[in-house]
């Protein structure tokens, strides 16, 4: 079977490695040798440093030596440290944030013994990432969360700070919901409704592998109680949501990965008018507190 790495972060796996003992590249051992002679036999004992380990190597290397700690089933109470899973995985940038690297957000949904939902969303680096692209000048006007500095905050701490000024009004719960949020409706300039089923249109999102293998090192892990939250509506199913940070994500069968820059070649544009012309005022966007925009861009291309 020919696979592919869509996104390998080899550091964060050499930072696990470390810390947990793991030899990716394997055994190294000194070598003497003795000196050159006529008609003599060379002896040689000692280290030699091994070859480095490629991608798939060091990935089977980790997956083993985490084992059971890797949840699959979601059978666990929260909190899981690592989460695997295979199923569609949808890629994009994520924006809004004060990092100075570029951020990309992987988002898989399973569900758990009990049949219930599972989001995982993954966020990761853009140097990592493989396959995909933003065209270059184009426009990217939609809809951004204002808590992406707090999503931020929250993996570069690997959980929540309370001191930290951007988690003083915030829970986990909270910027669980508001992650799943960015990962649904990020880059939107009309209603979700009339972005349904057609994730290129928003703006930020790059592509998707819909069968996708993915592991990923979990920072919050939460359940939603919906004595709290109204799972109607915007939220219905809803129910377990993971964020983290991603290791790897490998397509089973690259030829099917979807890469939405192609899509949007064409140069076609869905237009932002309601009819007899006029212009969208505003449109409300997908937030806790009933955001809404103005437009004044025309939408990303179609198809």
């Amino acid at each position: 079977m020919t696979i592919k790495y869509l996104y390998f972060s080899e550091r964060r796996l050499r930072q696990i490695a470390a810390d947990n003992d793991i030899d990716l590249d394997g055994k190294r051992r000194w070598v003497l040798r003795s000196p050159t002679l006529p008609f003599t036999p060379q002896a040689e004992v000692g280290s030699k440093e091994g070859r480095t380990a490629g991608r798939h190597a060091m990935a089977k290397k980790i997956e083993k030596a985490i084992g059971e700690h890797a949840d699959e089933s979601f059978t666990a109470v929260p909190r899981v440290s690592y989460a695997k899973g295979r199923g569609k995985v949808s890629f994009a940038r994520f924006v809004g944030t004060y990092a100075t690297n570029n951020a990309v957000l992987l988002h898989a949904q399973t569900v758990d013994v009990a049949g219930k939902r599972v989001d995982v969303c993954m966020f990761g680096s853009e140097e990592h990432l493989r396959s995909f692209r933003t065209p270059a000048g184009y426009p990217e006007v939609g809809w951004v969360s204002s808590e992406a500095p707090a999503i931020e905050e929250l993996l570069r701490n690997q959980g929540m700070d309370p001191e930290s000024p951007w988690h003083e009004d915030a829970d986990e719960d909270y910027l669980a919901v508001e992650a799943l949020k960015v990962a649904l409706y990020q880059g939107e300039s009309l209603h979700h409704r009339e972005h349904a089923g057609r994730p290129w249109t928003r703006d930020f999102t790059l592509g998707h592998a819909p069968e996708c293998e993915w592991f990923a090192e979990i920072f919050a892990d939460v359940i939603l109680d919906p004595d709290r939250w109204d799972l109607r509506g915007e939220m219905e199913g809803w129910h377990r949501i993971l964020i983290g940070a991603p290791m790897w994500a490998r397509a089973l069968r690259p030829e099917d990965v979807v890469r939405y820059s192609e899509l949007r070649q064409d140069g076609r544009r869905l237009r932002r008018y309601l009819p007899g012309g006029r212009r969208r005022a505003a449109v409300p966007m997908p937030s806790s507190s009933e955001v809404q925009i103005e437009i004044i861009e025309e939408q990303p291309p179609a198809q």
